[in-house]
């Protein structure tokens, strides 16, 4: 939920190469409002793992830290909708296709009514029926460039009303959540 609090813990041995990536992850996380705590060493689980146990440890150590992060951010951010994280950039093929079943499933609306919406994300305005005749490669290119695509055709979906741009800008204050909830207020009080 918007404003939970995520408490990371960190195994630090001072002799560890890791150290210096650990406590920029540590930083960073702090910058965000996490709380991180500091624990040294953590010998057991290292040794538990082997001859190659503390880099191995170390390594996914780090990767846990900086997921826990980044997900914070996310959620702090109103890009977790679902259980999912719809900050997705179109940047490929499978980032494409990612994105409709996004929409799709959250809205839980047809593949084609999510994949309008998708393109309507990307073109904006300018959207007309015919570019749904233009190929994937064209859709990437015109999205790679774009933020906030998959929010945006979620909005779109729901009902969201004042043109693509419109809704883009009012995505940069609140999130996807706030706009869809008050567009299901909006819609039961009529």
């Amino acid at each position: 939920a918007r404003g939970a609090r995520l408490w990371c813990i960190v195994a630090v041995d001072t002799e560890d190469a890791q150290v210096g990536l650990w406590k920029a992850a540590v930083d960073d996380g702090r910058a965000i409002g996490i709380p991180v705590a500091l624990c040294s060493p953590c010998a057991a689980a290292c040794s538990a793992l082997g001859g190659a146990g503390e880099a191995l440890f170390g390594d996914f150590s780090v990767k846990l830290i900086l997921n826990a992060i980044s997900t914070s951010a996310q959620i702090d951010k109103g890009m977790v909708m679902g259980n999912r994280m719809i900050n997705v950039g179109v940047s490929n093929n499978k980032l494409f296709h990612r994105a409709i079943e996004l929409v799709v499933l959250l809205t839980r609306c047809s593949r084609d009514k999510g994949t309008t919406a998708i393109l309507k994300a990307i073109y904006g305005d300018e959207f007309c029926s015919e570019m749904r005749k233009r190929s994937i490669v064209q859709h990437i290119e015109a999205a790679t460039p774009q933020e906030r695509v998959v929010p945006t055709a979620i909005a779109l979906v729901y009902g969201a009303e004042g043109g693509v741009e419109s809704i883009r800008a009012k995505l940069r204050t609140a999130s996807v959540r706030d706009i869809v909830a008050a567009l299901q207020r909006e819609e039961s009080a009529a």
